[in-house]
């Protein structure tokens, strides 16, 4: 079973977004790691910020799967939650 483990939080953490602004959730389930990111958030990226965030979004999956985790990235359609801003 897949944990998102304090160790992987701050290597989390410590890996700074490229584009202010994007947002890349991470979701546990059972058996892997979820790497989220929404449809209208990458949308809107210029072609350059696309660019930095596939080399972030790998850059994050290495790191977890360093941490002995699965990783999947899943795409969702719609733009991110509002989290209360």
């Amino acid at each position: 079973m897949t944990k998102y483990t304090p160790q992987m939080q701050e290597a989390f953490r410590g890996i700074p977004s490229p584009v202010k602004g994007f947002v890349l959730d991470v979701v546990e389930y059972k058996s892997y790691i979820g790497l989220r990111l929404y449809r209208d958030n990458v949308d809107k990226l210029r072609t350059s910020d696309k660019v930095s965030v596939a080399e972030y979004l790998y850059l994050v999956r290495d790191t977890f799967k360093a941490h002995g985790a699965k990783v999947q990235f899943e795409r969702v359609d719609g733009a991110p939650p509002n989290l209360g801003n």
